[in-house]
This record gives C-alpha cells, structure tokens and sequence, in this order.
C-alpha cells in the first residue's frame, strides 16, 4: 500500500517535468500522460537511503524532450526529511515508450528510524512539502532549469 503512494508520489513529480515540457507552446502538451510504472529494482544502501530504476510508460503525443538533473528535498517544519535525485529521461517525440528511470533517495540524519516507522504505519504526511528542480530541454535546443517549491506532498498523492 505504502509502494503505492511511492510511485504516485514520484509519478505526480515526474509529470511536472512533461507539464514543463509545455515551453513549447504546443497545444497538444495536455495530451502527455503517463501510461504505467513498475518498479525494476530497488537497492538498499543501508538504512538511510537507496537505489533503484523505474520504468516508466509515456505517451507523447508531441516533440521530443529531455528531463534532467532531477533534485529534491523533502521537508517539514523542523528541517529536511529527505533529499532525492534522477536521472535523465529522453522521452521520444510523437511515441508511446517505456523509459527506465534511475532514481536515488536519503533519508536525512536528523530523522530518527522510530520517526520513519511511524510515519510509514500512519501514512500521514501533511506537514510535509517538496522542493522540486530540473532542466528540461525540448528536442536538441538549450534546456530550462523550473523550480517548484513548497509543494504540498500530500496534494501530490490524491
């Protein structure tokens, strides 16, 4: 169940990215949706943070474009939570794909395990935003950095 917001969370993020491919002007870019994701691997690198790759399906029914340099922080009133990175996603113009994802997450020091594990059972997350940057580059051309902040995480998993 918890999985789920999980990728609900990280879906919702990802798709500011193809919102923001919208620079283009092109009236089609509503018509960018995500398809399916599925987790390929996961990999725990102690108790703290993590590896893993999604594959994520994308229609696109416009220009082609580039996600990159994805960082966040996860915060709330007493400090950073989390912070998480990913890498780059070159969705193709005009096509129906599935791209694999590499993604990485911390949970910050100042968060004690007990904290985490009543956070998990409680699923209560208000109170807890996301700070959100990228570039994103339409086709071959020059890329834009967006900043999103103080994004309300528990908006982003209705």
């Amino acid at each position: 169940m918890m999985e789920k917001k999980v990728f609900k969370f990280i879906l919702n993020l990802f798709v500011l990215g193809l919102a923001a491919a919208g620079l283009s002007g092109c009236k089609d870019i509503n018509d960018i949706r995500i398809t399916s994701c599925e987790l390929v691997s996961i990999s725990p690198k102690g108790f703290r943070s993590a590896d893993a790759v999604l594959a994520i399906g994308i229609y696109n029914p416009v220009a082609a474009f580039t996600v990159s340099d994805l960082k966040g922080e996860i915060f709330r009133e007493s400090g950073t939570a989390a912070t998480f990175s990913a890498g780059t996603v070159n969705v193709e113009g005009k096509k129906e794909g599935v791209y694999c994802l590499p993604c990485s997450a911390e949970i910050d020091k100042n968060v004690s395990l007990m904290e985490l594990a009543a956070l998990a059972a409680s699923r209560d997350v208000s109170g807890y935003k996301v700070n959100i940057e990228f570039n994103v580059a339409l086709g071959k051309g020059r890329s834009h950095k967006l900043h999103f902040d103080n994004i309300e995480i528990s908006d982003l998993l209705k």
